[in-house]
């Protein structure tokens, strides 16, 4: 056994430095990628309600942006499903069954935008402006059951529970346990509030930038106030649930947490 530890010992170092890259720079299209398709409903919604050819126009701008993230998302995702397999091989082979579940459902959400953002993309001018807006509320909701079933698996690496191991192997999963472990739910409502917040800074600065340059019409600023109400409102909540994430890892995961603050030296 001690060989065989060895031998893969090389490879650790590098394997977690490539899957450490691709995360990195997977996680960057991520709050565009979720939070931009309920932006741009709420942009629509406006837009229809208050009959504001404007709104209209800023959300059908935005859609596109959405698409262009969605694809470019789906391509390091994939790399990310491969690496799992590739770099973790042993991992995804004893404990897949236990956490697999996750990625599953992330799939099954995915190719369900895929389809929506199709239609929604090509529905403009081309369906009625209420069917077209509600075909887009799809949007969201998959979004979000696509980050749920990543963060179920990265929740269930954090806190293990739902199964039973005999001999080093898992004989025995409870679906619904493994699923909904206790690092689940600090991290789902902080990575989505994250999400929001993000990306609704990020959208409102592109705007802001026109403001500085002295464009203050209709446009800029409706496309600057949206977004920026969103990140702003969310912002404090952010800060409440991220002190409940931190003080949960803490409890979880002691030597994570010292990792994030830094600190090499801890003490009792």
């Amino acid at each position: 056994m001690e060989v065989v530890v060895e031998a893969f010992e090389p490879a650790l170092l590098p394997s977690r430095i490539q899957m450490a890259f691709t995360l990195a720079s997977h996680v960057l299209l991520v709050p565009l990628g979720v939070a931009l398709p309920s932006l741009t409903l709420l942009m629509e919604g406006i837009g229809l309600a208050r009959k504001d050819s404007v709104a209209l126009k800023i959300a059908r701008r935005w859609s596109v942006v959405m698409a262009v993230q969605f694809a470019v998302g789906a391509v390091t995702g994939t790399i990310l499903s491969f690496e799992f397999g590739i770099l973790w091989p042993r991992m995804m082979g004893r404990f897949g069954s236990a956490f697999g579940l996750g990625f599953a459902i992330e799939g099954w959400a995915f190719f369900l935008e895929a389809i929506f953002i199709g239609i929604y993309l090509y529905g403009w001018n081309r369906l009625r402006p209420r069917t077209h807006f509600l075909v887009g509320l799809v949007l969201p909701p998959a979004g979000l059951v696509g980050a749920f079933g990543v963060l179920a698996s990265n929740a269930w690496m954090n806190t293990p529970a739902g199964v039973t191991i005999v001999e080093g192997k898992v004989t025995d999963v409870d679906v619904m346990a493994a699923l909904f472990t206790r690092a689940l739910g600090y991290e789902f409502w902080h990575f989505v509030i994250a999400i929001y917040l993000t990306a609704g800074f990020v959208v409102a600065s592109v705007y802001a930038v026109a403001w500085l340059r002295g464009r203050r019409d209709h446009y800029q600023r409706l496309a600057f106030a949206v977004p920026f109400t969103v990140a702003a409102v969310l912002t404090p909540v952010q800060l409440l649930v991220g002190d409940l994430a931190a003080r949960a890892m803490a409890e979880d995961q002691p030597p994570k947490f010292a990792a994030m603050e830094i600190t090499w030296q801890t003490r009792d």
